[in-house]
């Protein structure tokens, strides 16, 4: 599973409670697998709203990265890597 990861700072800022989540681990963000609490979370993408899995981690050596899982599901991701644009279609 390829959650969306947040670091601590960006979960307190949220105000959810770090280990009420479902623990598990993610891997390739940095060189081994980090530690995360994973959350079930009313998400919005532009005018879409759907529930979707979050990863906190207990770390702040990670930026905040969109994962595969739910998000897929959703949206067609296209990436234009030159223009530095994401585009999110709704399927």
């Amino acid at each position: 599973m390829q959650t969306s990861p947040y670091s601590q700072n960006q979960r307190v800022g949220l105000g959810y409670k770090l280990k009420t989540g479902k623990p598990g681990y993610v891997g390739g963000i940095t060189r081994g697998k980090i530690k995360v609490y994973v959350h079930e979370l009313n998400t919005k993408l532009g005018e879409e709203t759907f529930k979707a899995r979050i990863a906190f981690a207990q770390t702040e050596n990670i930026p905040p990265l969109l994962g595969r899982t739910d998000i897929f599901d959703h949206f067609k991701v296209c990436y234009n890597n030159k223009q530095k644009e994401t585009t999110f279609i709704l399927l």
